[in-house]
């Protein structure tokens, strides 16, 4: 985790109303590239900004917001103030935690891409149609359903899976200050005194991402199962990636991550 706290306040959107706003903009890939600042942002839920936040949230340039969470998790309509697209994919119910209780937090990722490819498939097609936008996805948390696709879209381009699993763990000291009342919560609503659903552990990702690897030989690979055609997929990439330059650490192109 070092590595990623140099650079984790560059890359963190404080804003009140919550807590795990950031920008997937800044990390190396294998071909010696950067994914694209101000693209992508993945975030906890946005549903109770105040109003000096969906300001902020403005001034980032945010084109479309895609909501991974089902209507019980909560609504907001300032998207419509803003002129912000809005579009709700629903990826995973977490009210079914009580009745089909997943063995760890990696069988629970597992599953969802192996039973939820078609909400995939529209989300990619959601980003894939807005090109030249800066896109917020988001679910509850900004961890679970949040993590997986921006593991699938930093996985795409060639982040290593160390990278991805580091930013996949920065939600555990984003989310810090809930971690009380997600207890309660998740003992409340789902009967679930089993606290390592609430974790983001860096392996968690990692075994994740080999799973990935090994059944659908990458996140190129996924996508293609799933329907997404080749020249989708290069357009994809195209909105990730931006141009060798300085990363999230200011190092230059040439300096090692």
């Amino acid at each position: 985790m070092k590595n990623l706290e140099l650079g984790h306040q560059r890359r963190r959107l404080v804003m009140n109303g919550t807590y795990n706003v950031r920008d997937i903009g800044g990390y190396p890939t294998r071909e010696g590239r950067y994914t694209q600042w101000g693209k992508f942002f993945r975030s906890d839920s946005i549903h109770q900004l105040p109003e000096e936040s969906r300001k902020l949230l403005l001034q980032q340039g945010i084109g479309l917001i895609i909501d991974l969470r089902f209507p019980h998790e909560g609504s907001y309509q300032f998207h419509q103030e803003l002129g912000i697209k809005y579009i709700n994919i629903s990826l995973h119910n977490p009210a079914n935690l009580r009745t089909e209780r997943p063995k760890s937090l990696l069988d629970l990722y597992c599953n969802i891409i192996d039973t939820k490819q078609e909400s995939i498939y529209q989300i990619f097609q959601a980003i894939i149609a807005e090109q030249g936008k800066a896109i917020l996805f988001h679910c509850k948390s900004g961890k679970d359903r949040t993590g997986i696709i921006a593991a699938l879209l930093l996985d795409l381009v060639g982040v290593q899976h160390e990278i991805i699993a580091e930013d996949y763990a920065l939600s555990a000291t984003y989310l810090m200050p809930l971690l009380e009342q997600r207890r309660s919560s998740l003992a409340a609503l789902h009967g679930i005194k089993d606290t390592t659903l609430l974790e983001s552990r860096p392996e968690t990702m990692l075994f994740f991402l080999n799973y990935l690897h090994e059944k659908y030989e990458n996140a190129e690979g996924y996508l293609k199962k799933i329907g997404i055609s080749k020249n989708e997929i290069e357009l994809l990439k195209k909105e990730i990636i931006e141009g060798p330059q300085q990363n999230v650490y200011g190092r230059e192109k040439n300096e090692p991550y």
